[in-house]
């Protein structure tokens, strides 16, 4: 974390690390399944732009990163994700087109 808030241009750094016994073949299969879902539901979504976001699923916990284009949207993406089988949280760091900490609107 040290090292990442040194390179010129960061603004925000997140640390998630999680440290804990629950790594195995199972539970890495179940987080790419889960990650599978979600993004297969996303692209079939009508109001969600799909590309617009990256999904990382790890020891069941589901984060939520990019760019939404409306409240409609993120609250579309971050309730895909909740409803879909063993995701046991759900962590959003997207963040709205025009919100002020992206540096810029457009």
């Amino acid at each position: 974390v040290r090292l990442t808030w040194q390179v010129d241009g960061v603004k925000e750094v997140i640390n998630e690390i999680q440290i804990n016994d629950q790594a195995g073949i199972w539970n890495y299969t179940r987080d790419v399944w889960i990650s599978t879902q979600i993004r297969s539901r996303l692209i079939l979504e009508k109001g969600v732009r799909s590309i617009n976001f990256s999904i990382l699923t790890v020891n069941q916990v589901v984060y939520v990163m990019g760019i939404a284009q409306n409240q409609l949207e993120l609250d579309k993406v971050t309730h895909i994700a909740s409803t879909t089988n063993y995701v046991q949280r759900v962590v959003s760091y997207a963040r709205l087109k025009d919100d002020p900490r992206r540096g810029y609107n457009r």
